[in-house]
This record gives C-alpha cells, structure tokens and sequence, in this order.
C-alpha cells in the first residue's frame, strides 16, 4: 500500500473510530483496534499489508481517542479502550488528566494502573469541591506538596516561575475552609501558597456559608500568614508580566473590588500605606470606605 494510500485509509478509519466513540459502538472500536490487540497480547509479527487494511489504527490513535472519551466522561468506551491493552496511560498524562471531570473516571484510570502517586497533584486544584473527589485523590496518593506543572499555571509565561500550592491557592479562592484542612492534614504548607491573596476573589458566600471575612481571618489566625505579604512567597514566583492582581493582600482586594475583604484585611492588620504606591494606597482608603474605583 503506498502512502496516500495508507494516509488516506488512516484518516478514513480515525474518522469511523471518532463516530463510534460518539454513539458507544464498542464492536466498531474493537474491530479497528483488533489487530493491534493481538499483537500486544501474543507478542506477533507485523502486519502484512492486507492485515493494515483490517486494523488501520494503532496505539497512539487508541491514545488520543482515550483523551478525547475522558474529556466527555464517558465511562463505558473510556472502559473499552482501556481493555483493549495497547495503550499506554503514562505517555501524556497531564493531557489525559485535565479532562477528567469525574471520580468515576478516576476510578477507572485507578483501575488501570495510572499513577496518581507522580502525576495527580496537577489536578487537585481542579477538584476543591466536592471534597469527596479531592480526598479520594489525596487517597490515591496525589501530593499536595508538590508544585504543578507550569503549563498549567494560569497565563504563566516562559521564563517565569510559579512553584506555590495551586491546591490552597483555590481553596482560598473558593473560601473553602474544610478543603484547605484536609489539603493541609495531607501535607499542604500554607506557607508555600499565596492562600490570603486569593482569598479575596472571593464575593457573598459558599455553599457552607462561608464568607471572605471568615477565611481571612481563618488564614491569619489559624496559620498565621501575615495580612501585608508580597504575593512572590519568598522567592517562589517570580514573574515579569504585568498583572491586575499583583503586589500584597490589600491590592489584590483593590483589584478585585472586594471591599469586605480590604476591609477584613485591614482589621487583621494590613497596612493600606505599606503597599506598592500611593495611588494604590489612595484607592485602598476609598475601597474601605465603600466608594468603588
């Protein structure tokens, strides 16, 4: 078979495996797969050429199209794929993790031999709430130490660096206090985050009840993180890129318009006259005192 030839043939079968991941026809995506199947079991020769034009797709195919199922959480041809054997769950994990959306899809990557002990922390972040998925995560063995990889850090650019725990970072950023204690209890150190920048994002209250004011202070009192902080955690951000959000708690409150936060802030010792500039400080005061900016 020349090249156009199998090129062609190959499109024509993606296209087909792509149709039957749509409508669940696993007999169709067995079929594709089949010859490759037997190959990764029986250890057999390669395919003559009559044999690629019954299985014209192959491990990395049967890869992309698993990432392609899990971004959609379904279950029975995420199941298919993976009892097919050929692929291989470790060859792009972070892509493959990014898409799940569920814990029954963790389950089943569990299942599989996916190895959550190195590559799970990049998703904890993702799954705050419920805190039933965040633990079952932990419980796989995901680290909540360990920094995310930085084509997942939000907007961070070449040669910058953002090695804080993205994990307490949301929490924060959710006002979820019992998520931030679990993450903590794992073995998150608040210390490495920028937790109380976060925090003010943070508007009204959660499904707990929580408010901006009860996470401060829950920052601040229970793991003493200091209200006039700079947001590069001691050497563990540094970026050049301009941000709207930038600088110590009170300016990421004036960014944000979050009055309750500068103010809960403030009465936690923030300093409105310590931060960047004058301008700042200036819109901080009129911030506290209800004018917006």
């Amino acid at each position: 078979m020349d090249y156009e030839t199998k090129r062609r043939a190959h499109q024509a079968a993606i296209e087909k495996c792509n149709e039957a991941c749509e409508t669940g026809d696993l007999v169709t995506i067995k079929r594709l797969f089949g010859f490759q199947t037997s190959i990764a079991r029986i250890g057999g020769t390669a395919p003559t050429e009559d044999e690629e034009l019954q299985a014209l797709l192959g491990p990395d195919d049967a890869h992309e199209c698993l990432i392609w199922v899990v971004g959609e959480d379904d279950l029975p041809v995420s199941r298919g794929l993976l009892e097919l054997g050929i692929v291989d769950l470790h060859r792009s994990p972070i892509r493959l993790l990014t898409g799940v959306k569920s814990q029954a899809m963790l389950e089943v990557l569990a299942e599989f031999g996916f190895d959550f002990r190195q590559y799970g922390h990049n998703i904890l972040h993702q799954f705050i709430t419920p805190i039933s998925i965040l633990r079952y995560l932990l419980d796989l063995g995901a680290d909540p130490k360990k920094p995310i990889v930085p084509s997942l850090v939000p907007f961070l650019k070449k040669g910058e660096t953002d090695n804080t725990t993205q994990c307490l970072n949301e929490a924060a950023a959710q006002c979820d206090i019992p998520a931030f204690e679990l993450l903590v209890s794992r073995g998150a150190e608040p210390a490495r985050s920028i937790a109380l920048h976060r925090a003010t994002r943070f508007k009204g209250a959660n499904n707990g009840g929580t408010t901006v004011t009860d996470m401060i202070a829950y920052l601040i009192d229970r793991h003493g993180m200091d209200p006039n902080a700079k947001d590069d955690c001691a050497g563990l951000r540094d970026l050049m890129t301009a941000f709207r959000e930038e600088g110590k708690p009170l300016e990421y409150a004036l960014a944000n318009e979050n009055r309750e936060a500068a103010v809960a802030l403030v009465k936690k010792g923030a300093e409105p006259g310590r931060v960047t500039n004058k301008e700042k400080a200036d819109g901080i005061r009129r911030l506290i005192d209800g004018i917006m900016i």
